[in-house]
């Protein structure tokens, strides 16, 4: 079960340990099947639908995934994600009478802010009396998700995932197909404005000179923007950078640059993790609620090795150049 980008390495890693035969891949993101497809053709590959949590739909979902897995046994089944994927973890949770279940979180949520009001609790209690599954409430910028519980965990005898030591063909197979090449600056854009997290007027009237800043150091061709996969909109001066598919996950070609630049996006801790020079544009752009800028500064932080380091730039001269 591949439901987020941060999971595409982790997923990419056992496929090619297992020679991309008798391996099913489910996401409920086409762009992830799209890329899975691509890079191993001889896998297989699920898009389930991302339907709503209606009695309808879930009952809906609930008969594809019998229909599709009760016959199941005997495999191993890897699953990563923290939340979200809440009629998959029914699925897991049904696949794990027969199979055993292995898994790896692929971020820290622990800071999320826990919920505890009317409306939380009668979701939990619907979703455990349709489901079967035990979750957590919790907010992110207001809104409200569910994060999967110890207990839930715990139902399923969940077991560590150990895993190959070939993350690095996985990435050369990446650059090679997609003909990557090195560069000084990668940027990571998309759903700043989109979210409503920060004014477009404002957005554009700091990230403009931000990039005439770094052409005049790099020059446009040493610099490589990146959108965020599940958005499409470019604004202003970033239309005319060089880009690469938004469907590539950061946290496989950071290797391809010297500086990573981006808002709060996950590439920034998992780079940083791996001794990149990274900076963070949260405090450099006036956000419409300073609350969550600090609830994203708190997710990077959170997401760091002891040792590692993200630079929050403020002001244009705050970016250092070796």
């Amino acid at each position: 079960f591949c439901l987020s980008y941060l999971s595409i390495p982790i997923t990419c890693q056992l496929i090619e340990d297992k020679k991309a035969t008798n391996v099913t891949v489910i996401s409920n993101i086409p762009n992830i099947i799209k890329l899975i497809s691509e890079l191993y053709p001889s896998s297989q590959t699920l898009l389930v639908e991302n339907n709503s949590l209606k009695p309808y739909d879930l009952h809906k979902q609930k008969l594809l995934y019998r229909n599709k897995f009760n016959s199941i046994e005997g495999c191993n089944v890897y699953f990563f994600f923290v939340a979200y994927g809440i009629i998959e973890s029914y699925a897991i949770n049904m696949l794990s009478k027969k199979n055993k279940i292995f898994y790896k979180k692929s971020v820290d949520v622990s800071h999320f802010m826990g919920i505890n009001n009317l409306k939380a609790n009668i979701w939990v209690k619907y979703l455990k009396l349709m489901l079967d599954v035990p979750l957590i409430p919790k907010s992110v910028d207001g809104k409200l998700l569910f994060a999967l519980s110890d207990e839930f965990l715990t139902m399923l005898n969940v077991r560590d995932i150990e895993l190959p030591n070939n993350i690095g063909i996985i990435k050369k197979r990446i650059a090679d197909k997609f003909k990557l090449k090195n560069k000084r600056v990668l940027l990571a854009v998309g759903g700043i404005v989109d979210d409503g997290i920060v004014d477009k007027n404002e957005y554009i009237k700091k990230n403009d000179p931000l990039i005439r800043h770094l052409i005049k150091i790099f020059g446009a061709g040493q610099i490589t923007l990146k959108m965020h996969p599940r958005y499409e909109n470019l604004y202003s001066e970033e239309q005319k950078l060089d880009t690469i598919p938004s469907c590539l996950p950061g946290n496989l070609i950071f290797d391809q640059f010297d500086i990573i630049i981006g808002y709060c996006s996950a590439i920034l801790f998992e780079a940083a993790n791996k001794g990149k020079k990274v900076y963070s544009t949260l405090k450099y752009f006036n956000p419409l609620t300073v609350k969550t800028q600090n609830q994203y500064i708190e997710y990077l932080t959170s997401n760091l090795t002891a040792t590692s380091e993200i630079n929050y730039l403020v002001h244009l001269k705050d970016l250092q150049v070796q």
